[in-house]
């Protein structure tokens, strides 16, 4: 008999028809970071179960061998698939480089070639055995040393991609953790069962239920899609956003605790995010206690502050914002703090401008008008009555300072003067010693 048909075959092929329908459903967002990654492992989740469930109904060792195969292009894949979303999607797509997974590819069509060239090294079976179990026909492979070492990337790969989304569960909101939960239940029950498979402890011996449970893989991953808008509600902004602004960000639930911070925050509250982390404001930063009081309402408003730091003042611009959940429900407060020192300095330079400006204009205004100015000694009458000299009124009204000196017209008077003045002296002065002789 050419083939034989099993029950097991049914949840193969459940498990590749959910991951095809899921492929189809994620393929509107494969530009969104980590989405191509993801589409990779769903088509090597149906390279894997449908093949699968056709290898296991034939009784032939020449054609089970060559189902085998054709299986291994989505055994290979799928751990590169689950690596690369793990990655893209907590990093915006900045991890892993095409040059990353272009070696990881180039590393899974190698085994896949090895795979079909086998009868030639034998670095994947050393040998391959027919077996019935139950009527159904069975193979026992005897595994090679290439096998061993692509088991061993792909156990890495899977492990890593696990552990990526598991620390940044912590990072992100109620929404993003239901999310990376949901994943992550996606990818326990495979590898899990695979390593049950490969000890030979599974409860069903000669069956690999990794493929299998790839159908609870593609399910969670589809309730997620729609339920959770996984790939609507990728964490870029706080990864690539929030962690990179200028602005300090700080996330209160309903109590007042911080949940969430970003670098910013912690540098201008001068504490690190594992102290604030579950502390009020208050407790961290006891200057900020006005601004961020835990007790306060989550209303939207803009406060500033000024804080004493190192001999000056640094001001900031406090702004609060409810946050809610799609049915308006609080869920807590948005609080964002801008430094606005460059701002203040400016807004005070200007005022002093101005300030200066208009007492010169109002010295200036002083200065018009009439002047009553006496005609023969010049003075100048001021609003008090007294008079003044004509320089000391106008040093007085305006930034003016008088230096003294002689017209050439003056000088040539002066000197005029000063020559008729010793000649007239001179006989006089002359008779008065002739009389003193006498």
């Amino acid at each position: 008999m050419p083939w034989t048909f099993s029950p097991f075959v049914l949840p193969l092929f459940l498990s590749g028809l959910l991951s095809a329908a899921v492929f189809a459903l994620s393929w509107p967002h494969r530009r969104t970071p980590g989405v191509w990654a993801f589409l990779l492992a769903l088509f090597a989740i149906t390279m894997w179960s449908i093949p699968y469930g056709i290898e296991i109904g034939f009784h032939s060792l020449k054609t089970k061998v060559t189902w085998i195969n054709i299986e291994y292009l989505g055994i290979t894949t799928v751990p590169i698939g689950w690596f690369g979303f793990a990655l893209g999607y907590t990093t915006n797509g900045r991890l892993p480089t095409r040059k990353q997974m272009g070696a990881l590819l180039a590393f899974a069509a190698l085994t896949w070639v090895l795979c079909w060239t086998d009868p030639y090294h034998h670095l994947m079976r050393h040998a391959v055995t027919p077996d019935t179990l139950g009527g159904q026909p069975h193979i026992t492979i005897h595994y090679g040393p290439w096998f061993w070492l692509s088991t061993s990337v792909s156990y890495i790969l899977l492990f890593t991609g696990t552990v990526v989304l598991l620390r940044a569960i912590p990072r992100m909101s109620d929404l993003y953790r239901r999310q990376k939960v949901s994943l992550l239940t996606a990818a326990l029950f495979p590898w899990t069962a695979n390593l049950l498979y490969l000890a030979r402890i599974s409860p069903f011996d000669r069956y690999d239920l990794t493929p299998v449970t790839f159908s609870i893989t593609a399910a969670v991953c589809g309730w997620a899609l729609f339920r959770y808008s996984l790939f609507d509600l990728v964490p870029v902004a706080r990864d690539t956003v929030i962690e990179e602004m200028a602005d300090g960000v700080l996330v209160l639930d309903q109590a007042g605790r911080i949940v969430d911070t970003n670098r910013s925050a912690t540098l201008i509250l001068g504490t690190t995010r594992q102290r604030a982390l579950g502390q009020h404001p208050n407790d961290v930063a006891p200057e900020y206690t006005d601004m961020l009081a835990p007790d306060a309402d989550p209303i939207l408003s803009v406060e500033e502050i000024s804080i004493r730091r190192k001999g000056h003042d640094v001001h900031y611009e406090v702004h609060t914002s409810p946050l809610r959940d799609r049915a308006g429900r609080a869920l807590g407060s948005v609080v964002t703090i801008h430094d606005v020192s460059e701002r203040r300095a400016a807004e005070i330079e200007r005022e002093a401008l101005i300030t200066e400006l208009r007492k010169t204009v109002d010295e200036v205004r002083q200065l018009g008008g009439l002047l009553p100015i006496c005609a023969s000694c010049k003075k100048i009458r001021d609003d008090a009555g007294y008079w003044q000299q004509l320089e000391d009124y106008i040093a007085d009204h305006s930034e003016a300072r008088f230096t003294h000196g002689l017209c050439p017209d003056c000088l040539e008077k002066l000197e005029s003067a000063y020559v008729r003045e010793q000649g007239a002296e001179s006989p006089d002065g002359d008779a008065q010693d002739d009389q003193s002789l006498a």
